[in-house]
């Protein structure tokens, strides 16, 4: 471990897990978090070939009466900041800008409160330049803005996640593997967040009052900024293996060269763990704030969704009842002996026919011991058939996903490795072939001896299976994790420089699938759009969303009639009018956007469903491995 050389700065105790917060969708994935900006400023690095630029550029940040804070940052990511985070206008009066902005919000009058609720927007939501939330943030005490007290202190949530998902969207398109430039965008927004603290403290405040609340928004957002750098590592968006270190030894580095930057830096080094922490309270109030939106979007009619909440109790239970009754009538098959429900390898098979990809992305539950869930049996016997009809090359996109368990355990054992460095080592050992000398896959990735948790050992079966079944199929398998700029541009090329070949494509990898599309990879008419979940026994919300509903009644329509190979069924959706005509309906419009191709448009092919828990004694299971032992046996077969 490395140790800080300024007096004050303890020795770095090494990254911690981080866990979920409120912003990651029923995916695990915060994908979802960005689409407001995508659809504000575009996809950059989905237009652009990506290169690594290896120039500087120097920018200057204001802190209060004191020289300017000069920061040398790669040119990407200044060009980025100077694109994306500077203004493009600038408002006469922006602090009456705000305030309307804001009363809007209050009263209900905007075109965004009144078509998601206030629950889901804030303020700033019509605003596409970035001139407001920027001026926000540097004069949120200025007398200019016309709100009292309890007004002015909820405005502290709209700046709060405007400011979250505008930064979180920048760091996702900056994420790498080559080099530090969405780490080093991070570094930039928190000397901002720096240097107005420090000239807030050191001004004399117009009101004592508003200063404080001011102080308190700083500090929020710097807590949100270092609790997202643990969750960034963890899912592939900061690629460095150990960010909190990197981010330390800068804030020392800063406080040598700025005295007045030395008390601010010190705190948060020393602090760290305890913001991560205040970052989870503060979340807490945001769902408990929010949740009091919903009751009061529902009441005054924003959200239809919500609107159930203002029957009775009786009305509401009865109207998601009827919902889900539809809805099953329509996901039940009509005969007995389905094609889809009933035959789904052979089923995805016959879609497959005169195509060239296949994008499969599983959502899966986590396994809850060493065995394979039947939704991975499902996948590995899919790829396999699949690969007999001619699609080999297996390209992975989301390999993070099945590393996260590894990935946690060694954050635990104080090995700070990135899952950019997991995934490019697991790269690697895919491309051995059976002949060499192969080791397991846990020895090649140098794993701790000793136990290790049993989702440890989940991951490293799938992964060692995928090895075995890439060799018995004769397929090559690539590991990229593109929601990096650079692997995604690996990945397109290896799809692009590869003729007459018909690609398995595991994981949409950062929407993939529509960069693949933009880039003539292939076209929506020459593919195969599949989703895989794992049904749900009980519907446990009390009013309907679409997703868990389907997932609710695959399971009910299994149960009653039972299951295809692997306890899975799939459902027709593309082309499927009985089922899309169903989303149609005023109580259930917009309710099947689970099912959308977004980034191409219309429905996926198939949604697939698997059933765990249950087992299906004919399929052939896979040996398990000797728990009495402290490390797993290795499954692959090396020939003598």
């Amino acid at each position: 471990m490395s140790t800080g050389t300024l007096d004050g700065f303890p020795e770095d105790e090494g990254d911690k897990e981080k866990k979920d917060r409120k912003h990651k969708p029923e995916s695990g994935k915060p994908d979802e978090m960005i689409h407001t900006f995508r659809e504000k400023l575009g996809d950059v690095s989905d237009d652009s070939e990506h290169s690594e630029d290896s120039g500087e550029t120097k920018l200057e940040i204001q802190s209060g009466d004191r020289p300017p804070i000069t920061l040398c940052l790669p040119s990407r990511v200044a060009n980025w900041i100077q694109h994306y985070d500077t203004d493009k206008e600038v408002l006469q009066n922006p602090g009456s800008e705000l305030t309307n902005d804001y009363r809007a919000w209050d009263e209900g009058t905007s075109a965004t409160v009144r078509a998601g609720g206030k629950s889901i927007m804030n303020c700033f939501c019509d605003r596409y330049d970035p001139y407001l939330l920027n001026w926000t943030l540097e004069n949120f005490s200025d007398p200019s803005i016309q709100l009292n007290d309890a007004q002015r202190a909820d405005l502290i949530y709209h700046v709060y996640e405007e400011v979250d998902e505008k930064w979180s969207y920048g760091i996702s398109e900056l994420a790498t593997t080559e080099n530090a430039d969405s780490l080093e965008y991070c570094w930039h927004n928190l000397v901002k967040l720096i240097a107005i603290e420090e000239r807030l403290q050191n001004t004399k405040p117009r009101n004592v009052l508003m200063n404080l609340l001011h102080l308190s928004l700083i500090h929020c957002i710097q807590c949100n900024l270092i609790a997202n750098i643990g969750l960034f590592h963890k899912i592939g968006w900061l690629t460095t293996d150990s960010p909190r270190q990197d981010i330390m030894d800068k804030l020392i580095d800063l406080a040598g060269r700025y005295d007045h930057m030395r008390p601010y830096a010190t705190k948060i080094i020393n602090k760290w763990d305890n913001m991560e922490m205040e970052d989870e309270i503060i979340n807490m109030m945001i769902t408990s704030r929010n949740a009091k939106l919903d009751s009061s979007d529902a009441n005054n009619g924003y959200n239809s969704d919500l609107s159930a909440n203002a029957l009775s109790e009786k009305e509401a239970h009865d109207l998601l009842m009827q919902k889900l009754r539809d809805l099953e009538e329509v996901m039940t098959p009509e005969t007995d002996d389905d094609p889809a429900w009933d035959h789904p390898l052979e089923y995805v098979e016959q879609l497959a026919e005169g195509k060239h990809v296949i994008y499969l992305k599983s959502e899966l539950a986590e396994e809850k011991d060493q065995n394979l869930s039947n939704g991975k049996k499902f996948d590995l016997a899919l790829m396999e058939r699949m690969a007999e009809k001619g699609f080999t090359k297996w390209l992975f996109t989301e390999p993070d996903d099945e590393l996260d368990a590894t990935y946690c355990w060694l954050q635990s054992q104080n090995d700070s490795r990135s899952k950019a460095n997991l995934a490019r080592t697991l790269h690697q050992y895919m491309q051995l072939k059976r002949g060499d000398d192969v080791p397991a896959l846990r020895e090649y990735l140098i794993l701790p001896g000793g136990q290790e948790p049993k989702s440890v050992t989940n991951e490293m079966r799938y992964w060692q299976e995928v090895w075995k079944r890439k060799e018995d199929a004769g397929a090559e398998a690539r590991v990229y994790l593109a929601n990096a700029d650079d692997e995604k541009a690996k990945a397109k090329n290896w799809m692009q420089a590869t003729e007459n070949n018909k690609f398995f494509v595991i994981g949409d990898g950062g929407v993939f699938q529509g960069y693949s599309f933009r880039h003539g990879c292939t076209t929506r008419e020459t593919s195969v759009v599949l989703n895989h979940r794992t049904v749900i026994d009980e519907y446990d919300r009390e009013d309907f969303m679409g997703n868990r509903a389907m997932k609710h009644i695959a399971h009910e329509v299994g149960r009653k009639r039972g299951w295809g190979t692997h306890q899975t069924s799939a459902v027709p959706v593309k082309g499927n009018s009985r089922l899309t005509d169903t989303f149609t309906q005023e109580t259930l419009m917009g309710h099947d956007s689970h099912l959308k191709v977004t980034t191409s448009g219309g429905y996926v092919d198939a949604a697939i469903y698997s059933c765990e828990g249950e087992h299906d004694d004919e399929e052939e299971e896979l040996e398990p491995y000797d728990d009495n032992v402290t490390a797993p046996q290795p499954e692959v077969d090396i020939p003598a």
